[in-house]
Order: structure tokens, then C-alpha cells, then sequence
């Protein structure tokens, strides 16, 4: 293993969420926070490297390997055996257990290494804006904090946000360009890799489904998250039974898109002004777990996808949405958001 200088100390600044990194200040912050702390106050020359897409882009650079972003990390058939980047800042360790422990396994000597937690821990959800809740609360004692307060048998959370046709659908994402559509003969625009990590095969909930996927996601890895991640919309029908929601085409099974923007849950599939709307970002973070729950749970919800990170946390200040979020993340400080349990 060859040892840089003391002196010379590389930053791999890493996005954590698969999208444009435009205007995303919460990893920026802490490298530059770490790289002011370097050199001020411990005397090292720094280089901010980076930024990569996701967390394994970071701990493939920290490995010494050529390409952290691509499918092919660039590690050499015998491993690398020096490094330019020395230390990554915030990292989803989770969801990325099974890329950890295959660099582990396979250069040891390279591996990096834990340091331990900076203090909080990042998670992610389903979010709704804190005066939706508020004002259901007021109007009927609905809490809108569980996913059951959703459910059209009993309750009409609708009421309380913004339905499909009162949105500029101009800042959304087409259907067709969107993780519905991914199937096992082709895949929407994006990165593939990325969003092998990201969807619902790395959920228990698919996993038990997925022919390749293991029971536990920490040990899937990324050659059998991206088949699973093919399989995804075969899976939500195995689970759902929802033929309605699905196109059964030649090539493969993907997602119906509804209205050109919007997949619509079966509980407000018949009339689309009776949904709410659930807004993501990526190409559809987070939108098979999603789909699951609204049809098992039978929520009247409405699916999109912005179509760039700003219009991801534009649209949220607009209209009243359920949101997929993460924290801890600046972009939805205000307004401020309930989690649901």
C-alpha cells in the first residue's frame, strides 16, 4: 500500500441522492467545513474531490479505484494499490452495506475505513407539509401522520392537497421518462447503477419476491440489485394483483402512466381530481415503495416526478404535496414537514 504525504490530504465530496447536484448545499457544507478544519487548524494542503452521484461513488474513490461513478468502478483486476482520495463526508451506510462489504472483502489493504458517526444519522420517508396536517386535524381530528389516516374507506385526505390537474405539469417529469418504466428489455433515461440502490428491491418487502435479491438487502449485490430493480414493476403486480396499474407489453411490464404525467392509485383511478399528489425527484426515488402503499393501503394518491432538483423543491413551496424527502437536508426546511409513521 503506497502512503501519500502527510501533508497532501483529498476530499471526495459526495451527493448522496441519485440526481443533479445543482444547488444542493448539505454535503458541500461538511467537506467544506472539513476542508477549512484541515488546513487551518492541522496544517494540510487539501483538494476537494468529487462530487460523485451516491455513497458507493465515495468508497470506491477512497479504494484508489479510477472510475468511482460507473458500473465498472475501476478497480483493476488485482485491486488498487494507491489512493488519491483520503476521506468522505456523509455517507448512507445502510443502503449501501453490500458495496461496502465487497470492497472489504475484495481489497483489504485498500479498503476504507469507519470512522465512526458525525453525530445524526439520515433518513428518509414520506413527508406532508405541516399546515396540510393542521388544518385536517382542525376540520375532523384526522392526524395524516400514519399511513391508515389515508385511506379512502374510511376518510377523504384528498380534500386537504393540491389533485393532478391544478399542477404545472411543465415541471414534471413525462411518464415515459421515469422509473415506471423500467423493465427487463430497457430503462428509462438515468444512470442504472444508481438507481439499482435506490428503488424497492432493496426493501424486505420486494426482496422476498425478487429471484436474485437476497431475504437481507445489506448483503444484495450490485449485479443482483439491478435485476431485481427489473423486475420491479413484475413484482408490484405479484404483490398487488393491480393489472390496471401496470402495461403487460411484449417487451416487459412497466408502470401505466395516467394523464402523460402521473401514475394514479387504484383507491382514485377512476376519477383523477379525487387524488392527492405525491412528488419525488430523481427519475422516481422512493416510487415502488409507494406504489405498494398506496394500492395496500388504499390511498388516493397520485404519483410525479419533478424534472430537475429545482423544480423538486419549487413545486413542494406551490402546491400542497406528500413529498418523498430525506433527512438531515436544507431543501424543505419551510416549510416545515410531519414525517408519516
Amino acid at each position: 500500500m503506497h502512503r501519500i504525504s502527510l501533508k497532501s490530504l483529498q476530499i471526495h465530496g459526495i451527493f448522496l441522492k441519485v440526481g443533479p447536484s445543482n444547488g444542493v448545499l448539505y454535503w458541500k457544507a461538511g467537506s467544506c467545513l472539513t476542508n477549512a478544519q484541515s488546513q487551518e487548524k492541522l496544517g494540510y494542503k487539501v483538494e476537494l474531490k468529487g462530487p460523485g452521484s451516491l455513497t458507493r461513488d465515495g468508497f470506491f474513490a477512497l479504494t484508489g479505484c479510477t472510475s468511482p461513478s460507473g458500473l465498472d468502478p475501476g478497480c483493476g483486476p488485482s485491486g488498487p494499490s494507491i489512493t488519491y482520495t483520503h476521506i468522505n463526508i456523509e455517507v448512507w451506510t445502510d443502503v449501501y452495506r453490500g458495496s461496502w462489504d465487497e470492497i472489504q472483502m475484495k481489497y483489504p489493504n485498500m479498503a476504507p475505513k469507519n470512522l465512526g458517526n458525525l453525530g445524526y444519522y439520515g433518513a428518509t420517508g414520506l413527508y406532508v407539509p405541516s399546515a396540510v396536517q393542521e388544518r385536517a386535524y382542525e376540520a375532523e381530528g384526522s392526524n395524516l401522520d400514519f399511513y391508515r389516516d389515508y385511506n379512502v374507506t374510511w376518510q377523504n385526505p384528498s380534500r386537504y392537497f393540491t389533485s393532478p390537474g391544478d399542477v404545472n405539469v411543465s415541471e414534471l417529469l413525462p411518464c415515459t421518462d421515469s422509473a415506471l418504466m423500467l423493465h427487463e428489455a430497457g430503462v428509462p433515461k438515468g444512470n442504472l447503477e444508481q438507481q439499482a440502490y435506490l428503488m424497492l428491491c432493496l426493501s424486505n418487502l420486494v426482496t422476498k419476491r425478487c429471484k436474485k435479491c437476497t431475504r437481507s438487502a445489506r448483503s444484495i449485490s450490485l449485479a443482483a440489485s439491478i435485476e431485481c430493480l427489473l423486475q420491479v414493476m413484475a413484482n408490484y403486480l405479484n404483490i398487488t394483483g393491480d393489472t390496471a396499474g401496470v402495461v403487460l407489453g411484449a417487451a416487459g411490464i412497466t408502470g401505466k402512466c395516467f394523464q402523460e404525467y402521473f401514475w394514479l392509485a387504484p383507491a382514485c383511478r377512476h376519477q383523477a381530481s379525487s387524488c392527492f399528489v405525491w412528488l419525488t425527484g430523481g427519475n422516481g426515488w422512493g416510487m415502488y415503495e409507494v406504489l405498494v402503499k398506496a394500492t395496500t393501503y388504499s390511498m388516493p394518491l397520485a404519483t410525479a416526478v419533478a424534472s430537475s432538483f429545482a423544480n423538486y423543491g419549487k413545486l413542494a413551496t406551490v402546491y400542497d404535496m406528500m413529498l418523498y424527502w430525506w433527512v438531515p437536508d436544507p431543501t424543505f426546511l419551510r416549510p416545515w414537514l410531519l414525517k408519516l409513521d
